[in-house]
């Protein structure tokens, strides 16, 4: 298992791009939002891409409304690409924000 700090108690009333979880070939990940205040809104989203390739492509169906500063989840296997990075922008509210990703390894059981 692999943890990292993508956010730092970033300033929520900017928008902001988290430091990239590098994949590698492990496809299982998940990464975790939490915020420091209840006044907080925007919206959060995923953006991927592999090592060679220039450009950052947001990742379908994985935009996230941030509501009263609810902490938020994604939980992802079978990804296909090297590396993930999540996305803020703001709406309201003010205070900060920090995301911690995992990578885990799939282990199968009696192999």
């Amino acid at each position: 298992m692999k943890e990292s700090l993508m956010f730092n108690a970033v300033d929520v009333t900017a928008g902001q791009t988290s430091t990239p979880l590098a994949l590698g070939d492990l496809t299982t990940y998940s990464i975790h939002v939490e915020f420091s205040d209840n006044s907080i809104s925007g919206d959060l989203k995923l953006q991927v891409k592999n090592v060679d390739a220039g450009t950052w492509i947001d990742l379908p169906g994985s935009t996230q409304a941030v509501a009263a500063g609810v902490a938020h989840m994604w939980n992802t296997e079978g990804a296909g690409y090297e590396l993930v990075r999540a996305v803020w922008t703001y709406t309201a509210g003010a205070g900060t924000m920090s995301a911690f990703g995992i990578i885990k390894e799939n282990q199968i059981k009696g192999a």
